[in-house]
């Protein structure tokens, strides 16, 4: 499983750290007061690819074991720590989610999961945060942003979908397979889990990216990777490019998406 789980993001580890946006302040400062973090606070980020949740928090005080099965996603992960100069503070693992135990060694506050946890097997990943999550802890699950392929609302996102399908087809690609999307809504899988007592946090969020960077994220995903396209990269870009400066022509490309934690603790328990 953990070689299949590597594959997803094959070749999408140095455009993942330079293109994929970093999270709002606001997020981190919801964890700390939700899950009442302190410095030295142990907290574990499952598929952290290259750290836009360990990073923070470690910058915060807290200290963090990322899990990924991606080597090259924890080297770049790991080299932004040192620029940032949180490595201290911040043990990477390479490893999956539903052998999360065999990575955490101690109990931790939080576990996190953002935009990962729809490529685990969700109950066996929550059983074995039941094993180190403390008492009073919990997980929180962070997803939000616009899909090309589920939600092509602007025209940008078209043109995103319409280049990829061109050149890797119809059907959504997830590495060297094809994207199945989850069965059940999260919040359905966390009410038959040890942590069934689930609050939703939101933000609205905007973000302006310009051409090069609209490209560069593309490259970051698990369905038009650099792997998947091989030789016809460079046409695969040039279509792309046309289609984005087709639908803005001034260059920027505006996504509105709603942020969203979904924070999970224990039912209290009854006397």
């Amino acid at each position: 499983m953990e070689q299949a789980a590597a594959k997803l993001f094959r070749t999408t580890a140095a455009y993942h750290a330079r293109y994929r946006p970093n999270y709002p302040a606001s997020l981190f400062d919801h964890l700390v007061r939700a899950y009442r973090l302190v410095r030295g606070t142990y907290v574990a980020d499952v598929g952290c690819g290259t750290g836009q949740i360990a990073i923070p928090l470690a910058r915060r005080g807290m200290k963090v074991v990322a899990v990924d099965p991606s080597a090259e996603m924890l080297a770049e992960g790991a080299r932004l720590a040192v620029a940032d100069s949180a490595s201290a503070r911040i043990r990477w693992v390479q490893g999956i989610g539903e052998e999360l135990t065999d990575h955490v060694d101690r109990s931790v506050r939080l576990v996190t999961f953002a935009a990962s946890f729809h490529w685990m097997n969700p109950d066996l990943v929550l059983a074995q945060c039941e094993q180190i999550v403390e008492p009073d802890g919990g997980v929180a699950l962070i997803s939000g942003g616009v899909s090309p392929w589920f939600n092509p609302e602007t025209a940008w996102a078209q043109a995103v979908r319409d280049s990829v399908t061109e050149f890797l087809g119809e059907q959504r690609r997830a590495g060297d397979g094809l994207f199945a999307p989850p069965a059940e809504r999260h919040e359905q899988v966390m009410a038959r889990s040890a942590f069934s007592r689930v609050q939703s946090w939101t933000e609205l969020v905007a973000i302006e990216r310009t051409l090069e960077e609209m490209i560069g994220l593309q490259y970051s995903t698990s369905y038009s990777s650099p792997g998947l396209l091989g030789e016809r990269k460079e046409a695969f870009e040039a279509v792309l490019r046309a289609r984005l400066l087709e639908a803005c022509p001034d260059g920027r490309f505006i996504e509105t998406f709603r942020l969203q934690a979904l924070c999970a603790w224990r039912p209290p328990t009854s006397c």
